[in-house]
């Protein structure tokens, strides 16, 4: 079965339910062209061949059952495990240490997805409502400040998020900032965009 990552925040916006979309960047040494949804075909850079060209497919296909990966210990390396993402501090005695998600096993897994659809687009082309399914923080703010400024969301890139709201598609530029490096956003690659529902 193939597995998915999240950081902390967006890991626990799935569990709640308030994170069923996830956008991937599709890295390639190639550049990109037309967009055929769900696939998207490059072209070779430089080639005077203009059949060139290379097809990428989406990691996870619609129907397909995906663990996620998360930080586990326990006292002495077997079950029963405990989960980093439910709170545990980075320093607590309880273990020894975290084990890496990157290497999580399967068996280990206590959360799976379902993907229900898939299709590639542009970063920037994300909608306010898709931001939403991103799993964007709503700040907790004053009736008096809802009713001037509608509801506004989290900023990623400050640590002062409950003074700096901001509209959807703000909120998830710092987001998608913050998770693969400042510029992401401005560069507006080619994404996969998952959708997904949590596996009860």
């Amino acid at each position: 079965m193939k597995n998915i990552m999240f950081t902390e925040a967006m890991f626990n916006a799935v569990i709640e339910g308030r994170k069923t979309q996830t956008r991937r960047l599709i890295k390639t040494k190639f550049s990109l062209c037309d967009v055929i949804c769900p696939k998207i075909w490059i072209s070779c850079i430089g080639s005077m061949n203009k059949d060139c060209r290379h097809k990428i497919k989406p990691r996870l296909k619609v129907g397909e059952k995906v663990y996620i990966k998360e930080p586990y210990g326990s006292l002495d390396g077997t079950p029963p495990f405990i989960y980093k993402y439910d709170g545990f501090a980075e320093n607590n005695d309880i273990i020894h240490k975290w084990e890496n998600k990157m290497f999580m096993p399967e068996k280990y897994a206590r959360y799976f997805i379902e993907i229900t659809d898939v299709r590639a687009e542009r970063l920037q082309d994300i909608s306010d409502e898709d931001c939403l399914k991103e799993g964007i923080e709503t700040l907790c703010m004053s009736s008096m400040q809802l009713i001037q400024q509608g509801q506004l969301y989290r900023n990623y890139l400050s640590k002062e998020i409950f003074q700096d709201g901001l509209k959807p598609k703000k909120s998830y530029e710092t987001l998608i900032d913050s998770i693969n490096g400042k510029g992401t956003w401005d560069s507006n690659p080619y994404v996969f965009c998952y959708s997904f529902i949590l596996i009860k």
